[in-house]
């Protein structure tokens, strides 16, 4: 997970693109991520809180 967010951090709009068109599976784990992220944020999913 940590690469990825590396990798999205650092790269421009060109960059991403390049890499989703090069890296089919990487858009849809991105896409996956923003869905859950705003599941979240949303309330719809719970998160457990850690102890």
């Amino acid at each position: 997970m940590m690469a990825f967010k590396q990798v999205f951090d650092s790269s421009s709009k060109i960059q991403m693109d390049y890499i989703c068109l090069q890296y089919p599976g990487f858009f849809r784990f991105a896409k996956m991520m923003e869905l859950l992220a705003q599941g979240i944020a949303d309330g719809v999913i719970q998160v457990p809180k850690e102890h």
